[in-house]
């Protein structure tokens, strides 16, 4: 049901997840440190503060739906 910008913006939410925490890492075991971690990952990126908000709220929302 996504429209084609709002599944490109997941998936590269999806991919930086991915590339930051492993393929492999539970999503249980993933702290909110590591939410901060992730952030400061993405400024590293040369990403934006509104990507990084767009990105983390995307992140929440994976969180939301996997609890």
């Amino acid at each position: 049901d996504l429209k084609p910008r709002t599944l490109i913006k997941f998936n590269a939410t999806v991919d930086y997840l991915i590339e930051h925490f492993g393929s492999e890492r539970p999503i249980e075991e993933i702290t909110e440190g590591d939410a901060e971690d992730f952030r400061i990952f993405l400024l590293g990126k040369g990403q934006a503060e509104n990507t990084i908000r767009k990105h983390t709220q995307i992140v929440k929302q994976f969180f939301n739906k996997a609890v």
